[in-house]
């Protein structure tokens, strides 16, 4: 009987996380998609015409996000960086482009025409 109670108990505890995710602002779906975005990938279409909609569409859904103020999405990308895309508002323009070492180092990306 005492053999049935722990996995029963790990069963209930998962179910009971599950409804926290969305409370937490968790959203989306695990997808392998994501292992392929890179740098390289991503700065062609780093354009002036570049908006949170478009990226969005293009990128994916950003790994986290800041909307109040300027609106920042953050993807990481290969080797623990991070590309941070700044908008002045859900439907403007991009601002700025810039890419994150591990290390904290800040790097401006190019912004094409």
């Amino acid at each position: 009987m005492i053999r049935h109670i722990r996995p029963i108990a790990f069963v209930l505890a998962i179910a009971a996380a599950a409804p926290g995710c969305r409370e937490a602002g968790i959203t989306g779906n695990p997808s392998n998609n994501l292992d392929s975005r890179t740098l390289a990938s991503m700065l062609p279409f780093i354009t002036k015409s570049l908006t949170p909609l478009i990226a969005e569409q293009r990128f994916g859904v950003p790994d986290a996000r800041q909307t109040t103020g300027t609106v920042v999405l953050i993807y990481d990308v290969e080797d623990r960086k991070q590309v941070s895309l700044g908008f002045p508002a859900l439907d403007g323009t991009i601002l700025y482009a810039k890419l994150t070492s591990p290390g904290g180092t800040v790097t401006s990306l190019p912004i094409g025409d």
